[in-house]
Parts: structure tokens; C-alpha cells; sequence
């Protein structure tokens, strides 16, 4: 079989297409990645945008049971939220965990002195629920 310049041209054009498609992000992630890469952004977002205690909401069913908010995070307003770590994804299944660290910059508005925290976050896939839970505690604020 004879092939034509311009089906040459097509395969050609075909495989750097496909070979475009990684780069560029599109190349379909698992579900546990995708939602772990929400959940990540989510709780981001929340501290952000100065739901501090609302970030609770994140932790797993009995360490929210456990945890007490505290009273001091309405006159917290973050400033910065910086990924020194990205995310790091172990295990499989069931048992997947993953960890990510951020550097928090936050100011007491009502003193306008600025505070930074390391939050070193531990995540726990949950299968059922295709959803991600904090497994360890949110950071004092203080």
C-alpha cells in the first residue's frame, strides 16, 4: 500500500497531537488525584477567603467530633497562602494517604500584627465517597 504526502502529513500531525495532550493536562487523571486536587483548592479557598472555621468541615468524622473551634478566628484575616510542598500521594486503594505543606501569613485584625504558621496537612482517601478528609489537626492560629 502506497501513502499519499498527505497521509503522511495526517499521521504526523496526529502524533503530535497526541503527544500534546500530556503536556498540556489532558490526559485523564484518577479520581482520587482529581478530587484530592479539589479538596486541596477547597480548603485553600476557605482559609482564604477568611472561613477559618469552616476549614473544621475538612477533618475526618472523629476528629471533628474532637476538635474545638476556637473563638478567636473571626478577627483572623489570611494574607498568604504559599505551597512550599506540593501534594505527595502514597498507597493504594483504601489506604491512600497524602501530604501536602503551606505557609500561612495571617494578621489579627484588631492588633494588625502579622503571624505565619506552618500547616503541615495529612490527607485520607475515602473510597466510598470519592472524597478526601483532613486526618490531622488544623493548625492554632494564635
Amino acid at each position: 500500500m502506497k501513502r499519499t504526502p498527505l497521509a503522511i502529513s495526517f499521521l504526523i500531525l496526529l502524533g503530535l497531537a497526541l503527544s500534546g495532550c500530556k503536556s498540556l493536562g489532558m490526559i485523564t487523571q484518577s479520581d482520587p488525584e482529581k478530587t484530592l486536587r479539589t479538596a486541596l483548592r477547597s480548603y485553600e479557598a476557605t482559609l482564604r477567603w477568611g472561613y477559618i472555621g469552616q476549614a473544621y468541615n475538612f477533618l475526618e468524622p472523629e476528629l471533628q467530633a474532637k476538635s474545638k473551634i476556637p473563638d478567636n478566628l473571626d478577627n483572623i484575616r489570611v494574607t498568604h497562602y504559599n505551597i512550599l510542598q506540593a501534594p505527595v500521594m502514597t498507597g493504594e486503594g483504601d489506604e491512600r494517604t497524602a501530604k501536602q505543606v503551606a505557609v500561612i501569613l495571617y494578621v489579627f485584625q484588631d492588633r494588625q500584627i502579622e503571624k505565619k504558621l506552618v500547616d503541615r496537612q495529612q490527607w485520607r482517601y475515602i473510597p466510598d465517597e470519592k472524597t478526601w478528609v483532613r486526618i490531622n489537626h488544623i493548625p492554632d492560629f494564635k
